[in-house]
């Protein structure tokens, strides 16, 4: 599956959404967004990084340490 931001204005996200190589599957869709939508994004991005660089600051202490 691939998709891209088509437009981004008035309150609404439109994706154009296909399957990879297959240009005859290409659908738009359109998805109502608001502030606290755009809010929730970035949060949950912001924690999946912190998250995802502690792993790996893990596993790199581990593999350091294990021998």
């Amino acid at each position: 599956m691939r998709g891209r931001a088509r437009d981004a204005s008035s309150g609404r996200r439109t994706f154009e959404v296909e399957v990879t190589g297959r240009p005859e599957t290409r659908r738009v869709v359109e998805v109502p967004w608001s502030p606290a939508d755009q809010t929730r994004l970035r949060t949950w991005l912001v924690w999946s990084t912190a998250i995802t660089l502690g792993l790996i600051g893990v596993l790199y202490a581990l593999a350091r340490w294990s021998g």
